[in-house]
């Protein structure tokens, strides 16, 4: 009888050993970003070299936009996206799937060519701060931020496109990924006639008006 209890703890010994070690077969996460639309919501995922996430979820159709911002861990099946504000999310990978809660796979998501981001203004959420980055005629660019109660930074920078790569004046650089932009380590959305932004505290909307250059942001909590 104790061997039978001998084998059996060696056998489930030897399968979490096993457990440890099998890590590299699973999909590895470091510098990728995935995808998936489900039920009119898009979702965006990207997973920082280093231990930063990035989320952002959209319903184009209602210009709904939500941001999740953090640090991300994985062992195993599990996959923990731990926001800023201290929340966590979990996805699943396995060896081949990135999966969300209702076990839904993601896709892998590239850059595309962008061709002309001209008149076009994205958003973001990070911490307390709201992002704008809109883009004018030829090599404007204007970079803006809210925080508190008023626009903290509103000005005009030069920026080039080459393919999906975009590069700002002061050394800043974002990536178009056709429904999205990710500016270094955050997803940005596109602003379509306006966004309902989800900043803490609660949800402004935004909207632009894009006739002119520096484009007007109006904002509405």
């Amino acid at each position: 009888m104790k061997s039978i209890f001998r084998t059996i703890a060696l056998l489930v010994s030897l399968l979490v050993l096993a457990s440890c070690n099998i890590d590299f077969l699973y999909i590895q996460l470091p510098g990728t970003s995935w995808y998936y639309e489900l039920d009119g919501v898009q979702a965006w995922v990207h997973f920082g070299p280093e231990d930063r996430a990035s989320v952002l979820q959209t319903e184009p159709a209602t210009g709904k936009c939500m941001n999740i911002n953090g640090t991300w861990t994985a062992h195993g099946h599990a996959v923990v996206i731990t926001e800023d504000s201290g929340t966590t999310h979990k996805l699943t990978r396995t060896f081949s799937h990135l999966k969300n809660s209702k076990n839904k796979n993601f896709s892998s998501a590239y850059p595309v060519d962008a061709g002309s981001l001209e008149n076009t203004v994205w958003t973001a959420v990070r911490k307390d701060s709201l992002l704008v980055l809109g883009f004018g005629p030829g090599s404007k660019a204007q970079v803006a931020v809210y925080k508190g109660a008023s626009w903290t930074q509103n000005e005009e920078r030069v920026y080039s496109l080459v393919g999906s790569h975009i590069s700002l004046e002061g050394g800043k650089s974002a990536t178009f990924f056709g429904g999205a932009l990710l500016q270094e380590d955050i997803w940005l959305a596109p602003v379509q006639g306006r966004a309902l932004v989800q900043v803490p505290g609660g949800v402004c909307t935004l909207t632009p008006q894009t006739s002119t250059f520096p484009f007007i942001l109006n904002l509405e909590f």
